[in-house]
């Protein structure tokens, strides 16, 4: 597999570390996990995303698929827990490979869901 290295840096506002280092805590991330996020984990996790992306899926086991789509969660974790401007340049540089992901995706022919009533 050829992996594309991104060209982008990112450089968010300690604010806006700080706002989502909170948000990682209120979705129960562990303190590891969120006294480490800083522009490097962000730019871990965006070109984590690339090459998921640009992967193909068709030979891998779907528990590693599964796994490897969470780098997208923290980046959104990211988007909706920002300032407007990183908002926005985040938005914009995920756009491209987002739209790449939704023209691949296909219909998943398993069922993880039992259809069992929950109330009484």
């Amino acid at each position: 597999m050829k992996i594309r290295r991104s060209k982008y840096t990112f450089d968010i506002s300690e604010d806006d570390i700080l706002s989502i280092r909170q948000a990682l805590k209120n979705w129960g991330k562990s303190e590891g996990i969120i006294n480490a996020f800083n522009e490097l984990k962000l730019q871990e996790y965006y070109e984590a995303w690339e090459t998921f992306v640009n992967t193909d899926w068709d030979n891998w086991d779907v528990s590693e698929y599964d796994h490897d789509i969470g780098c997208r969660y923290f980046i959104q974790i990211v988007i909706e827990n920002s300032s407007t401007k990183t908002k926005k340049f985040l938005e914009e540089m995920i756009k491209p490979i987002d739209n790449v992901f939704k023209m691949n995706m296909r219909p998943v022919l398993r069922n993880n869901y039992c259809n069992r009533s929950v109330v009484g």
